[in-house]
């Protein structure tokens, strides 16, 4: 009897439980019909950036819901609504902010929409990390070099600044040694290709084209930076009297055609300097508006003001006007100026170009001071300005320091600038405490070269620093902060160690590991309330010693795509998604894409 009594309450609760349905959806009905049979919902990643789903149809369903918790506590949130007798659907993510995502399927009929089946993203996620190559990969070419993102994520720009062609004899050619060139790569739904080889119309031997690169928001416009380039416009463009003056050129897309549309040199601030002498890096580091109208360069070893202060470094600003043409409207040099600081070592503009900041990589002051109070008690400690557009001048509106600011940290190797103009994030690659994570102590130097990135929040027209990050996994001679990103909305930060050590593939690995020297990683920190976070460690998905992963990286605005260069990756694999095991071009180089 007792035995009777347990079945039929069996019996009941199971009733109860199908009537309430499982996995949690977005609050539709969960009454399945008679006999539905399971869905068998399947997730694997593929291609680029990409979740595949795949299902069995179920019999009587009329239409499906997929649904997405992204980070596995924020709640699920419909992603496609798909008709019946889909079986399969191919979502594109950003791979670095998926991690702990989770997916419902639903089944649907006459509006009730049934929960199926829930899947939680487990693995490394190597098999959807795009991998991109020179479409003529050489050996020390070292394409990844530099990187740029366009703000809506669909075009990639990727500089190769060893690159030997000879454009008159094509790409194959290999004459005219570290020239240098930039391929541009586009996003078509959820694939990636090639769209462009550009070399500059005066290409030539050591220029070094592709050093450094910037793109629009749309991705239309280029800006190359060639600091090595070595003419006198004077003589014209294919003079080589001034060795390393450096050169920027500038490239527009109409449809799918690229044309160079400008070159660009830096003009003399007084009558005593002289832009176009040797040795000054003009493009050593470039920056473009969202719009592509307003563009900074850094000649960090220019010879700048009055005095002709040897190395002291310049910014200059160029902007475009209604009819294409591009002028030098200003040149920028810090309060403090003086020999050897280096003052456009990077620069960074904010997202309508009224706000620059630059670095002076090699700058000695050992505290930033309101007041103004310089001192040169931290050698090769480094700084960070920041100046803003007022309409009728530049202004500088900060002089920024690390909290800790120590002697060779070179706190301004590299430098992220938000697209409201409202977050800096500043590297100090060979900063050395030993802390980890966020706002540890920096008072030590225990972890030579480790580095850091220290992060600053505008209130008003005030610079204060709000973070002081370091990785979760810091260790001396990483290099942690060689390269930073912010997205749009300063929010996400990411971070780049190309020293970094571990033999993890993929994302969110074991980091504890220190097998594979100067194999490199990055980094994504978030930031909630004012508060940052380390949220992924990233690494290659096919890493080996002596990549360089991490030398660069970039974000777009939403932060939905970062790519990665490591210019010392030595695969011959050519165009996307190649052959990964192949070690036989020394430093020949990748992009990765998140």
């Amino acid at each position: 009897m007792l035995q009777n009594h347990q079945s039929t309450f069996v019996l009941l609760l199971a009733l109860l439980l199908g009537a309430c349905g499982g996995g949690g959806g977005d609050g539709g009905p969960n009454n399945p019909p008679a006999n539905t049979p399971p869905a068998g919902f399947t997730w694997q990643p593929v291609n680029i950036k990409t979740f595949r789903f795949s299902w069995a149809n179920v019999s009587g369903a009329t239409s499906y819901r997929l649904l997405e918790n992204p980070d596995g506590m924020s709640g699920f949130a419909l992603i496609a609504d798909l008709p019946a007798g889909t079986t399969t659907y191919d979502h594109v993510v950003p791979l670095h902010l998926r991690l702990n995502a989770r997916y419902l399927l639903q089944s649907c009929t006459s509006g009730n929409c049934t929960d199926q089946a829930e899947i939680a993203v487990s693995g490394n996620l190597v098999e959807a990390i795009g991998y991109i190559k020179a479409s003529n990969t050489g050996t020390q070419d070292e394409f990844g070099t530099a990187v740029a993102l366009s703000g809506d994520g669909n075009t990639l720009a990727v500089g190769a600044p060893l690159e030997d062609a000879d454009p008159a004899n094509g790409a194959a050619d290999d004459t005219l040694t570290n020239s240098g060139a930039v391929y541009i790569y586009v996003r078509n739904g959820t694939t990636w290709e090639q769209q462009a080889y550009v070399k500059a119309d005066n290409a030539d031997a050591r220029d070094e084209f592709g050093a450094a690169v910037a793109l629009s928001r749309n991705g239309d416009v280029l800006v190359v930076g060639a600091p090595k380039e070595d003419a006198d416009p004077a003589l014209g463009k294919n003079d080589n009297s001034h060795t390393d003056s450096g050169a920027v050129y500038v490239f527009g897309r109409s449809g799918a055609t690229w044309t160079q549309t400008a070159y660009l040199k830096g003009a003399d601030i007084t009558p005593n300097d002289n832009f176009l002498t040797t040795g000054y890096w003009f493009g050593s580091t470039v920056a473009l508006s969202a719009a592509g109208d307003r563009l900074a360069v850094g000649a960090p070893l220019a010879v700048a003001g009055p005095t002709s202060l040897s190395q002291a470094g310049t910014v200059f600003i160029f902007d475009r006007d209604a009819g294409g043409t591009w002028t030098q409207t200003a040149f920028l040099l810090p309060a403090n100026q003086d020999n050897d600081d280096k003052f456009g070592y990077a620069v960074a503009l904010s997202a309508d170009g009224k706000t620059l900041a630059a670095s002076s990589l090699d700058e000695d002051g050992d505290a930033a001071s309101a007041a103004g109070n310089y001192n040169d008690n931290a050698t090769n400690a480094g700084a960070a300005y920041v100046f803003t557009d007022n309409g009728t001048a530049w202004v500088q509106q900060a002089y920024l320091k690390a909290s800790n600011a120590g002697q060779f940290d070179q706190f301004g190797k590299h430098l992220a600038l938000s697209g409201d103009g409202a977050t800096l994030a500043v590297g100090a690659w060979t900063e050395a405490s030993d802390s980890r994570g966020i706002n540890g102590d920096g008072s030590n130097d225990n972890a030579v070269q480790s580095g850091a990135v220290y992060v600053f929040a505008k209130a008003g027209n005030v610079w204060q620093q709000q973070a002081y990050i370091k990785a979760a996994n810091a260790r001396r001679t990483s290099y942690f902060g060689r390269a930073v990103a912010l997205s749009g909305d300063g929010a996400r930060l990411a971070v780049g160690a190309y020293y970094e050590n571990s033999s993890a593939r993929g994302l969110g690995g074991d980091a504890s590991d220190t097998s594979m020297g100067q194999a490199g990683a990055a980094y994504l920190f978030s930031r909630m309330g004012g508060v940052w976070s380390q949220t992924t460690y990233i690494k290659a998905s096919n890493t080996a010693g002596l990549n360089n992963f991490g030398f660069t990286l970039s974000l777009s605005d939403d932060a939905g795509t970062l790519a990665v260069g490591a210019p010392f990756e030595r695969s011959k694999a050519t165009g996307v998604n190649g052959d990964q095991s192949d070690n036989s071009l020394v430093q020949a180089g990748a992009v990765y894409l998140y």
